[in-house]
């Protein structure tokens, strides 16, 4: 007899048994349904797909592919069915992409990567890899083809690259350019400036005022700037490429200096502006000195040639006044004419004498000298024809010898200081001489290309007076050019130290501007000891052609 309780189990077990079941038909048909669903995806999914299934826990099996490989690869993946992904794909053999698919298939992981072929330093083929695992022991590699992604990267770098290798040889030639280089931004701010900028301004990038102020700083007289801005809106109008015509103008450095420089300005498509500036400051210097030489050589070489020529005239007008003063009663009426026409004949000779001084004819006697008694006793002399209106103040410390024609020193001193007081006759004021030791460096020999640095005696004579503008300052060693009235002056007196001084291997520079007095600078080379006493030596005579340097200052800041 059975057991009512037994069959009861009995009956519920196999109520669950069927119960499972069920629930085992409905998952497989589920799992048939995800696995055709993911089979569909995969058809219709436009990145290429790989399907692989792991044997014997070593053995990676091509399984499936999608048509979108085919169509990415290029090649019908079918025949990779059954193959190792070994025998499938060679040329994956000793990479990674192998084992890591095995590992995929082993533990579930996720992994990405991007496969790049490189050949001759060019992309031949790159492709974006997603692998993950699609069931215990299976995977998918799913891809796209990158390849011009990549190229477009890698061109895209090394234009980059090429960029920036071209900025830095941009930047390093405009740190090393001759010339001063600012970029300046169309409300007129300075955006960038080099290094030679900052050399001839003295400002750096940090230290320009915003806008227009720079401009503004370095031509501060209104006037003057007006001047400038007015030719360059001209040449704003007129210009269709954006490059302006170069001009020269006068600007005021940061240290208060005074420069030439000439402006180059290309104007760019964003309405900014490229400006170079040429320092033409020693240029203009030197070429102002060689059209002064060229001239004054000139003037020389006629004026000695005919003065010359007078002087042997004035020696026979000379000679028979004094004899026929010998044959004339003294207190006769003819007397008093034969000695006007000797007084007359004199002052000929002396302005002969000068004539022939500035064009350097004539002997000269070299010996070593101390300049110092010399400019002392002048000092003596002028300062008992001075009137007491004008002070004079001493400074006479050099005790340098100069291999030197001491009459020509005393000419040169006598000539300055007697300048200097018909500046200061109807006003008064201050004769400031010194002589001093200088020793000069190379920027002193830079602007006086026929001077060497070194030991210089230095000669200075200042005075009070009313000054000279450019126009009289550009030609106050000229022959018979003269300011003052007539028959007060010959215009010889300042015209012949040029020339003294090119035989003495010395220069002189001006500084004078209207109202604010005028300053001579004379520099003579100290004699090397070892020539003091051999008058022959050529080492003893000094050498070179004399430089006259002008400082014009206008008042124009």
């Amino acid at each position: 007899m059975s057991n009512p309780r037994t069959n009861e189990d009995l009956h519920q077990k196999v109520l669950n048994l069927e119960k499972e079941n069920a629930e085992l038909r409905k998952s497989g048909a589920l799992s048939r349904h995800i696995d055709e669903t993911f089979k569909t995806f995969l058809r219709v999914l436009p990145l290429a797909a790989h399907m692989y299934r792991l044997e014997d826990d070593d053995r990676l099996i091509f399984t499936d592919a999608n048509p979108a490989a085919d169509r990415i690869l290029g090649v019908d993946n079918r025949r990779f069915v059954g193959k190792t992904i070994e025998d499938a794909f060679p040329m994956l053999t000793g990479t990674e992409i192998p084992e890591r698919y095995r590992r995929i298939c082993r533990h579930g992981e996720m992994w990405y990567a991007e496969q790049v072929d490189y050949r001759d330093d060019t992309v031949q083929g790159a492709f974006e890899v997603h692998a993950f695992q699609t069931a215990p022991g299976q995977m998918a590699a799913v891809f796209s083809d990158i390849t011009d992604r990549k190229r477009n990267e890698i061109n895209l770098r090394r234009a980059e690259e090429a960029l920036r290798m071209e900025k830095e040889k941009f930047h390093i030639l405009l740190d090393q350019s001759p010339v001063g280089v600012a970029l300046i931004g169309r409300d007129g701010t300075c955006q960038y400036v080099n290094p030679k900028f900052t050399r001839i301004f003295g400002y750096a990038l940090d230290d320009i005022p915003p806008g227009n102020g720079w401009f503004q700083e370095a031509c501060s007289d209104t006037a003057y700037r007006e001047s400038l801005r007015s030719p360059w809106k001209a040449d704003m109008g007129g210009s269709d490429s954006g490059e302006l015509p170069a001009r020269t103008h006068t600007v005021v450095t940061r240290d208060g200096s005074e420069k030439r420089i000439r402006r180059h300005v290309v104007t760019m498509e964003n309405d900014a502006r490229l400006v170079l500036y040429d320092d033409v400051t020693e240029k203009t210097l030197l070429e102002t000195r060689l059209q002064m030489a060229q001239k004054m050589e000139a003037i020389g070489t006629l004026a000695g040639g005919i003065a010359h020529d007078f002087n042997n005239i004035l020696s026979a007008i000379i000679g028979y006044t004094e004899i026929a003063l010998m044959d004339t009663p003294p207190g006769s009426p003819p007397e008093s004419s034969l000695e006007q026409v000797l007084r007359a004949g004199d002052r000929a000779r002396y302005l002969v004498k000068q004539i022939l001084a500035f064009s350097r004819w004539g002997n000269r006697e070299f010996t070593p000298l101390l300049v110092k008694p010399i400019v002392k006793e002048t000092m003596k002399l002028l300062r008992a024809s001075l009137p007491a209106t004008i002070e004079i103040r001493q400074k006479i410390v050099s005790d340098a010898t100069v291999m030197a024609d001491p009459t020509q020193i005393h000419q040169i001193i006598m000539n300055l200081c007697t300048n200097a007081a018909h500046a200061m006759e109807d006003t008064g004021g201050t004769l400031e001489v010194s002589l001093v030791d200088a020793d000069l460096d190379e920027t002193f020999a830079r602007k006086h290309p026929d001077m060497t640095s070194g030991p210089f005696l230095h000669l200075s004579v200042a005075d009070s007076g009313h000054g000279m503008g450019p126009e009289v300052l550009q030609r106050i060693f000229d022959p018979f050019f003269t300011t003052r009235s007539d028959g007060k002056g010959t215009g010889m007196g300042l015209s012949v130290i040029p020339g003294i001084l090119h035989e003495h291997g010395g220069t002189i520079s001006v500084d004078s501007k209207p109202g604010g007095g005028t300053r001579f600078d004379i520099y003579l080379p100290v004699m090397v000891d070892a020539a003091v006493h051999d008058k022959s030596s050529p080492a003893a005579l000094p050498t070179g052609a004399y430089s006259i340097i002008f400082e014009i200052v206008s008042g124009r800041r």
